[in-house]
């Protein structure tokens, strides 16, 4: 067998996940993404261009624009993924292997311009902590969380505190019999 079917047959078996991020951006902004997660994705992709000049900053030139961040290895914190990091409009976690997960905290604390988020059927079955999730996500309007498996979680304290404009929310199959913490959870 030769080293170009090695790579190929390598390839078919490699495993990634991928958060799909919309970010506000101009010639004059920057979107930190290594120096500010607790862990570095393998690859950023901005506009569908690898950048391999990313490494503490990307330089986001369009009003709008479409950022792939590729995971290779199993992330088991989202711990303030994405904290305050206010020129996100939309993310895409349905490609997101959370299955390892165990803490969701802080994970779009103060994200003040995110106006959308989807989950798809991201596997939650592991998070234990959901504290201050969406706290002062005060553009979004509505959050679907049918599909959430919240049966380890013990704290939702100030999960949604600051959300002012959300008008619709889905909690339809929340299991809340691990919660012990839901202090200020609506709050604001």
């Amino acid at each position: 067998i030769n080293l170009s079917t090695k790579i190929t047959l390598r390839n078919l078996n490699y495993n990634y996940s991928e958060i799909h991020l919309v970010i506000k951006g101009n010639q004059a902004s920057q979107y930190l993404v290594k120096s500010e997660f607790n862990f570095t994705p393998s690859e950023v992709y901005i506009n569908g261009v690898l950048d391999t000049s990313c490494n503490k900053i990307c330089n986001l030139r369009e009003d709008r624009n479409n950022v792939t961040l590729r995971f290779n290895d199993s992330i088991d914190s989202c711990y303030e993924m994405f904290d305050a990091l206010h020129n996100i409009i939309e993310v895409d976690l349905s490609d997101f292997d959370a299955t390892k997960v165990t803490s969701m905290y802080r994970m779009f604390r103060s994200c003040s311009g995110i106006e959308k988020i989807t989950f798809g059927n991201m596997d939650t079955s592991s998070v234990e902590n959901m504290r201050t999730l969406f706290y002062g996500c005060r553009s979004l309007t509505s959050i679907n969380l049918s599909n959430f498996n919240t049966s380890k979680v013990n704290s939702m304290r100030n999960m949604f505190q600051g959300c002012s404009n959300l008008k619709h929310l889905d909690l339809s199959n929340f299991d809340t019999s691990s919660l012990t913490d839901v202090n200020h959870m609506f709050q604001e």
